[in-house]
């Protein structure tokens, strides 16, 4: 989960397997209400890392935001 940033459109979430990998988008959530999100189906015991940017969408345009820090997360 994250925090709503004031103006955005909506969100994408990027995934990597390696912090200093290359990073692929996993979701792009189109409800500026909506601040969190499940990645299913990942390797029990293994680290993914992930970051989030936010956007602004004008008459069909994205603007993106800076990306979040990287946050490693531990799948139990």
């Amino acid at each position: 989960s994250w925090n709503a940033i004031e103006g955005a459109s909506g969100y994408q979430i990027w995934r990597a397997e390696k912090e200093k990998d290359s990073y692929s988008i996993v979701k792009s959530i189109t409800d500026s209400k909506v601040t969190s999100y499940t990645n299913s189906g990942l390797e029990s015991g293994k680290t993914y890392y992930f970051k989030i940017r936010a956007y602004i969408d004008t008459e069909g345009k994205k603007t993106f935001g800076e990306y979040s820090q990287v946050q490693g997360i531990l799948i139990p």
